[in-house]
């Protein structure tokens, strides 16, 4: 009887009568199929990731949007002129709550290939709003008008900056850069970031 009550944790049990060794058994593996059933259903679960992976790597809001645009080669010089009055006049009228951090030609590559780096302080909201604004405003959409007729092809991407790199700031013209990308195999990010404090 002793045996069968040692092995029933955190019950109590009050028994009237004594009970037949059969019953005592039939208790016994009443219980350890409770315990395991308690076991599996109420282990502890691993703690639960509440962000995505990549903002793991990022205490910023910003996000950026790096911008290639393949320009026709007899267009180039009108292209510049004309981009030029486009940021004037983002930085002027302040609507679009981004800021150009550079605009770069590229020497090695696709000679006619022109990239931009905008940033956007308040995240995803701020490009949502800028979009918007591209699209309806009159004096925005006309610039973009102009400057599309000159291009042979453009793509964007929107990109988070990681903690482990430096805030990129504008610096004067005529620096070099080169421009790198990296492959990393899935789950390696966190790895990979750790690599760049060293």
């Amino acid at each position: 009887m002793a045996a069968c009550l040692r092995s029933l944790p955190c019950h109590r049990l009050s028994l009237k009568s004594v009970l037949s060794a059969n019953a005592c058994e039939q208790l016994n593996r009443y219980v350890d199929r409770g315990a395991r059933r308690q076991k599996w259903f109420s282990a502890e679960k691993p703690e639960a990731v509440h962000d995505a992976h990549s903002k793991l790597l990022t205490d910023k809001e910003h996000v950026y949007e790096l911008q290639h645009q393949l320009v026709k080669p007899d267009h180039m010089g009108e292209y510049l002129d004309i981009y030029g009055k486009y940021v004037n006049t983002v930085n002027t009228r302040g609507d679009l709550s981004c800021e150009l951090i550079g605009s770069w030609t590229v020497s090695v590559g696709d000679e006619d290939e022109i990239i931009h780096l905008w940033r956007y302080k308040n995240g995803y909201r701020d490009v949502s709003r800028a979009m918007e604004l591209s699209r309806q405003d009159p004096e925005y959409r006309q610039f973009l008008h102009k400057l599309r007729c000159m291009l042979r092809s453009r793509t964007n991407q929107l990109l988070l900056e990681f903690s482990f790199w430096p805030v990129p700031e504008p610096r004067p013209p005529t620096h070099i850069y080169e421009m790198r990308s990296y492959l990393l195999k899935p789950g390696t990010m966190i790895e990979w970031g750790n690599n760049w404090y060293v």
